[in-house]
């Protein structure tokens, strides 16, 4: 989440509801404003969610208006209450709805509610709902900063957390005081940045081996029915379709996210299963990798699974990058010997051959 970007949308919105992430999905930024439909008999808000395009600009993905009916808002008006409040609420909601069914189609929704529509319909977020988002809002933030503890970085500043996080910037700031309160964190106002006490750290290292993405314990018990797994950015896709193509041929088993996943597949349980049922994990390493957090999730998993086995597990391969910058990015491989990809495919191939034999 970057501010710059919700800045932009506050000069043309009246309202920023901050940011949203649906699973396995980008960030998008929201905002509404006042919306009237029918000639005005129906009222409500119009939502967009913007995602941010490659030249750093905000691109409209996804819109939804939010409409109630005059005739409903009299005959439900025990349930609607405040109409404007109503609307900001119910229609964010509905908006995070549909970018969960659905983030990657371009769209304009609409949704009209009337006298006829059903009770449920007028129903508000659940308390429950609100409050395991929070509590998970809490435990994102706590993640985060053990990584970068993890990563050699002892202090991160309020706006490198708020940037890596995707939620409404009010929550976020309201979630860092609380872990302030609750002594899971400390320095929030430091010039140099804030960091986690030692009760903050117990909290993270069980958090992260609890995580489902780094279940070590069944990684490390199930049997292996893959050699290797490749973990990349997407925009490495070719460089990972040479190396599944090339080990294939000499009889290696790969597992990658083409090829393994199936319609209907949840993409979480595939990729868990997938890194739990491989012996080595490739990586492949490069600016974009180290830009997203997906990635960097399955090379955490990886370098669980090595410390708890005491073993070789992650074959680290660099795209266009020194391995000095691997080191100051991720210190943990800093140690590791690395090789550059830069179309040497079979140089690269018998060097993961010569690394997993030895």
């Amino acid at each position: 989440m970057k501010q710059r970007l919700l800045e932009e949308l506050k000069k043309e919105y009246e309202a920023v509801h901050g940011c949203y992430r649906p699973a396995c999905g980008p960030c998008f930024y929201i905002a509404s404003q006042t919306a009237a439909g029918d000639f005005g008999r129906h009222q409500g808000r119009r939502f967009v969610a913007a995602i941010e395009d490659h030249d750093g600009t905000l691109r409209q993905k996804v819109s939804l208006t939010f409409l109630v009916s005059k005739m409903a808002q009299l005959a439900k008006g025990d349930l609607i209450g405040n109409l404007d409040e109503f609307c900001r609420k119910v229609g964010l909601e509905r908006l995070r709805e549909a970018l969960d069914r659905d983030f990657k189609t371009e769209r304009d929704d609409e949704i009209v509610l009337t006298r006829e529509s059903d009770e449920s319909q007028f129903q508000r977020p659940r308390t429950a709902t609100a409050i395991r988002r929070y509590q998970g809002l809490k435990s994102q933030i706590v993640h985060f900063l053990a990584s970068r503890h993890a990563q050699g970085e002892k202090r991160v500043l309020a706006s490198a957390v708020l940037e890596s996080l995707c939620d409404d910037p009010r929550l976020i700031n309201r979630a860092l005081n609380e872990l302030v309160e609750l002594k899971l964190l400390r320095d929030l106002n430091h010039s140099e940045g804030m960091r986690l006490t030692a009760a903050g750290q117990k909290s993270a290292e069980a958090a992260l081996i609890s995580e489902p993405i780094i279940d070590t314990t069944r990684a490390i018990a199930r049997p292996l029915q893959f050699d290797f797994f490749i973990s990349y950015a997407s925009e490495d896709r070719e460089v990972a379709e040479a190396l599944d193509k090339s080990l294939s041929a000499r009889g290696y088993k790969v597992w990658r996210d083409q090829g393994q996943l199936t319609l209907g597949d949840s993409l979480t349980a595939k990729i868990n299963e997938g890194l739990a049922a491989s012996r080595f994990g490739i990586v492949v390493l490069s600016g974009d990798f180290l830009r997203k957090e997906w990635p960097k999730a399955e090379l955490n998993a990886l370098q669980a699974r090595a410390i708890a086995a005491d073993q070789k597990v992650v074959l680290p391969i660099r795209r266009k990058l020194s391995h000095d910058e691997i080191s100051k990015h991720l210190p943990l491989l800093g140690d590791k010997l690395t090789i550059a990809f830069d179309g040497n495919l079979d140089q690269v191939v018998d060097e993961i051959e010569r690394a997993v034999k030895s």
